[in-house]
């Protein structure tokens, strides 16, 4: 596929497909944060965690240490941004 495509428009289109199918998805949805946590929301919902021996995000509502911060368009960018700064990275 090229650059101009639309990936996640790709992933949805094949879920949907699976789902019509009746075919059970390969992965499940990581709704609490034990992987990714994503930075686009309007308001910031983790805490930075500066002890111990590696500085880590922790999410406010699940508690978990997600372990990739993926800093996604609009606010998600200058939330990177304070992760970069805030964790010396």
């Amino acid at each position: 596929y090229g650059q101009q495509d639309d990936d996640q428009l790709r992933l949805q289109e094949f879920l949907l497909n699976w789902q019509e199918r009746g075919v059970r998805y390969p992965f499940q949805l990581d709704h609490e944060c034990c992987l990714f946590q994503n930075m686009g929301e309007p308001e910031c919902g983790w805490d930075f965690e500066l002890e111990g021996p590696t500085p880590r995000l922790r999410n406010r509502f699940t508690q978990h240490q997600p372990l990739v911060a993926h800093g996604c368009g609009g606010h998600g960018r200058w939330f990177l941004s304070d992760v970069y700064r805030e964790l010396r990275l």
